[in-house]
Order: C-alpha cells, then structure tokens, then sequence
C-alpha cells in the first residue's frame, strides 16, 4: 500500500463514529468479578479456536468440534478432536489432533472420518500448505505429513540450534515450501522451507506471543498481551505498526488483593478483518475490542460486557460480522455496531 492510501485510511479511520460508545471503564487494572469461578479451561497458548469452512466455520474446544453455518445451525460435530485444526486451501478437508496423539483428517461438508494416524507428539499448531503438505508442531518439534496423514520428517533445529517454544506456526505466501515459525523463548520468527530444512530468514523478537497471518493483506500480526500492543509484519519480516489497545491483566475475585498477580487470565487472540481494516482483540479478562489496523492506537468499539464477556477466540464472517467463542462453550455472532447478538448457542450439549 502506498503512502497516499495510507494516508486516506487513516483519516477514514479517524472520521468514523458510527459504533456505539456503550463501555464505560471502570479504570482497575483486573477486571473484578464477586467470588471466585471456574472458567472453561483453556491453556496458555488459547485451545479453542474457530476456522473458515466454505459454508460455514467450526469451532474446536479442544476434545470436540462443532462445526455450524453463519445462522449458526449445527452442521456436524467430531468427538475427540480438536487440540488444533486445520482447514484444507480448497476447504474441502479438515485436519486435526487428539490429546491421544491421534492425527486425523475429515470432510469438511459433512465430518466423516477419511484417515487417520498415529502421531509422535501432542501437537498443538497445525498449516495445510498449498502443494498439499500438514505441518505440525509441538513446542520444540516440527512435524511434516502429507494429505493422507502419512508421516514424512520432523524438523527439531534451526540453525543447527534447537527450537525453543514454538508459539506460533503460519504459512508464507511467497513460496509454497515457506512456513513461518514464531519462538517465544527464542525470542525469534524465521521463515524456513519445510522441505529442506533452510532457513531463509531470521528476526529477533522478543516477549512475544502467537502468531498469524493474512493471505488477503499480506501481513503478519502478533499479540504482546502484556504490553497491550499487536505488532503487524510484512512478508519479509518488516515491522509495519504497533497497534495498542486499553486491556486488562486478568479476572480476580472481590477476596483477592488488588496486587496479588494471580488471576484467571485470556490468551489474546486478535482476529484481522477481510479488508485489513481492522481488528478484534481480546484482553487478558476476555474483553473485546475493536481496533484500527491502521492507525496506532484508535479504538471505535470496547464491547459492554452485556453483550460479549469472556472472549476466548474471534473469526471475521465479512467485514461487518464476526463469531466468537465465550466462556462455557458458548457462540455469539454480531454486527460491529450492533447492540444485540444476531445468534447466541451453545456448543457443549453435544
């Protein structure tokens, strides 16, 4: 994008007042509920997760898949699968692992099982390549398989060092044997060739979180959930913006001290529109936001807790409409300025 679009962007960013200012901050660094709860368990690197389906999306809590259309009728469901998902380029095909250590693949129209295998390794992080590759990952290992689940090679150095907790694994646009691989105690993202092994290009990166990417926009992003901040990357690396939003630490009990660092805390998981205009990002209580990907720090829309609380995971329908997953296997769509939910399920009596 030139520096005139740009330009225009940001000033259409700016103009825009049209969603709803219904949010009012309480200004505490901990989002404070009356006694203490058990949320839906979700790790630190965020297990649940929604993906594009050609008529619809699915929705993986870990040990179960739930895959609807954009009404929200149910579609299908998979049992025992759900630890990572990917979706097939041509989204015909399903691809997912087990707390087993099961590999499997399943239609993506109507669920049925096509193949499955047994894996090396709990993985966590899943790509299906264009030249029609499965890349895998746990936290120290990259695991390759071709389109029948058939194992091929595991790649566990970089360098000639070893990974160091893989947090994030996306695909390169640039050449279909490219993956790109974030290292959060690596203080790393490389863009390597699975097929060989290469590396074609290193940058340090520090305190970082998980990764993502575009295909649309050309453009990487990733969470600093501690500082606030999404940081936006080219295709070769090149630091483009950091994006700041108002977030909190964490959910704590009315019992709890205001300092104690202890607390129920979100994996921030921001979720880039299709025209790259902007993004949806959860803060560490699950609070959602509506952010400018253009400008550094503009907020259109902090969601009242009223309408989306606890947001584990978001996906774009179009450039207006959006699902998340909330706490206790819930499914919400909305309108960025709506006031009310267009659908509100719930996945778990399945």
């Amino acid at each position: 994008m030139n520096f005139f679009n740009r330009l225009k962007n940001i000033i259409s960013d700016i103009t825009e007042d049209e969603f709803p200012k219904d949010y009012v901050d309480d200004g505490k660094e901990y989002h404070v509920i009356p006694e203490p709860y058990d949320f839906t368990y979700s790790s630190v690197k965020g297990d649940f997760r929604l993906d594009r389906l050609a008529n619809g999306f699915c929705a993986s809590w870990k040990k179960f898949i739930v895959s609807r259309d954009w009404n929200g009728n149910v579609l299908y469901t998979i049992d025992g699968f759900g630890r990572s998902v990917a979706v097939s380029p041509d989204k015909t095909k399903i691809v997912t692992t087990s707390d087993d250590k099961e590999i499997a693949i399943f239609d993506a129209q109507n669920g049925q099982l096509l193949a499955s295998a047994a894996s090396k390794s709990y993985i966590s992080e899943l790509v299906w390549t264009k030249n029609n590759y499965i890349v895998g990952s746990n936290s120290d290992t990259l695991f390759v398989f071709d389109s029948d689940c058939n194992f091929i090679k595991t790649i566990d150095q970089i360098n000639g060092n070893d990974f160091e907790f893989i947090s994030g694994l996306c695909l390169h646009s640039k050449n279909e044997d490219y993956i790109t691989v974030l290292e959060s105690n690596g203080d790393r993202i490389s863009i390597l060739n699975f097929k060989t092994g290469e590396t074609v290009k290193t940058k340090e990166l520090r305190n970082s979180g998980e990764l993502f990417y575009s295909e649309e926009n050309r453009v990487f992003w990733i969470p600093f959930e501690r500082r606030n901040f999404v940081l936006t990357l080219n295709e070769d690396l090149e630091e483009i913006k950091k994006h700041y939003y108002n977030g909190k630490h964490g959910v704590h009990h009315s019992g709890q001290d205001e300092d104690d660092p202890a607390c129920t805390a979100w994996t921030t998981l921001p979720a880039l529109s299709p025209n790259g205009k902007r993004f949806l990002v959860n803060d560490r209580s699950g609070l959602l936001s509506l952010i400018s990907a253009n400008s550094e720090d503009l907020t259109y829309r902090t969601f009242t807790r009223n309408l989306i609380d606890y947001a584990y995971a978001m996906i774009w329908e179009d450039d207006n409409h959006f699902v998340a997953l909330l706490d206790n296997y819930r499914v919400i769509k909305v309108n960025i300025r709506g006031t009310e939910p267009i659908f509100l399920k719930r996945d778990n009596q399945y």
